[in-house]
């Protein structure tokens, strides 16, 4: 994560199985520390406070650097679950990071995977692929900006031989 002026870190997981729920995330950010809002992102409510005590003291400039990549492999699955996270954030006129998950199951499951900025950059291109089956059940797969942002949404793409939606979920590019 960034507070100013510079891009957030590259992140890659490459794993067996990869599980994130109860909360739990993957989280590359960059964003202005004046105006920046965590309610508005994806932070569940028990890390809503910690988001914004990272604020806290930080240095009042504006976001020049983009969010960092994410990239994460599975060998078998990846489960999403019980407002779980994968997100790349941006405020200010910073961009979103790409966001890329490969495995041959991917499950969201009341959770989510994003790639969203804040205000005039564009959210990262989001993409799953190498997917023999995607179930998104009650959650959010979106490369967004968010309400009052002024950029572009990202891309998506979803490369599986099954898409299974139900209960509420959402894909979304806005």
């Amino acid at each position: 994560s960034s507070l100013g002026a510079g891009n957030g870190g590259t992140l890659s997981i490459d794993a067996e199985t990869l599980t994130i729920q109860d909360g739990a995330g993957i989280l590359t950010s960059t964003f202005d520390a004046q105006t920046f809002d965590p309610s508005l992102i994806l932070f569940p409510p028990n890390l809503l406070p910690a988001a914004t005590d990272a604020l806290d003291g930080a240095d009042a400039t504006t976001t020049q650097g983009d969010s960092g990549a994410i990239t994460v492999t599975a060998r078998e699955a990846i489960t999403v679950s019980r407002d779980g996270f994968i997100a790349t954030v941006a405020g200010g006129a910073a961009s979103g990071g790409a966001l890329t998950i490969r495995a041959p199951v991917v499950t969201v499951e009341n959770a989510t995977i994003r790639s969203s900025a804040t205000d005039t950059g564009n959210a990262g291109a989001l993409t799953i692929e190498d997917v023999q089956q995607i179930t998104v059940d009650g959650g959010l797969i979106a490369a967004e900006t968010l309400a009052g942002g002024t950029g572009q949404g990202g891309d998506i793409r979803l490369s599986t031989d099954r898409l299974q939606v139900s209960n509420g979920c959402e894909v979304s590019s806005s």
